[in-house]
């Protein structure tokens, strides 16, 4: 019987291409799914959080994730990593105060690299300066073990965050780059 042949009540066409509507519905989701995950990103999910420590709440951020130098595609999005202040405000004459463990220079990692990074560790990236308010502040991301960038809140000298195993602090933010000490 032809998938369009009229049924004999009321002219309407016969029912058989309803059946089509199950499988049709699931090969769109399937290429949906296989276009959101990006080339080479095997078992990522943008909602993981792992090794973050983020108190921070789910949600979507509005910050760029633009991949690290050398990618090729965005990475999923993850939450965003929450950056503590300090008890007491830091009272600075200048920001770039050329002190700290490991220098950042934008679009750059650790130099030297961070304690324990090794190939599954997190990836902290220096995205920008940003120069305006009352204190320039670093923009960091975090590339997690899944694929998924996690962008760090703007952080000021005397800020902590956490990214996996590492609790950072914000020593120096000059106009170029930025320092800061592995604290826990």
């Amino acid at each position: 019987m032809p998938a369009l042949a009229h049924s004999a009540r009321r002219g309407r066409p016969a029912r058989s291409h309803v059946a089509l509507r199950p499988v049709l519905g699931a090969a769109v989701l399937a290429l949906a799914l296989a276009g959101c995950g990006g080339s080479g990103s095997e078992g990522s999910s943008p909602a993981s959080d792992a090794g973050t420590s983020s108190p921070s709440a789910a949600s979507p951020s509005s910050a760029s994730t633009t991949a690290p130098a050398g990618s090729e595609s965005a990475a999923p999005a993850a939450a965003p990593i929450a950056v503590t202040p300090p008890a007491e405000p830091v009272q600075l004459a200048n920001a770039c105060t050329f002190e700290g463990a490991h220098r950042f220079a934008v679009g750059a990692g650790a130099d030297p690299a961070l304690p324990g990074a090794e190939p599954g560790a997190p990836v902290l990236t220096l995205r920008s300066i940003d120069a305006g308010g009352d204190a320039p502040r670093a923009v960091f991301s975090a590339t997690l073990p899944d694929g998924s960038v996690a962008p760090v809140e703007p952080a000021a000298v005397g800020d902590t965050f956490v990214v996996g195993p590492w609790m950072m602090s914000v020593t120096s933010v000059c106009d170029d780059a930025v320092e800061a000490d592995v604290i826990g």
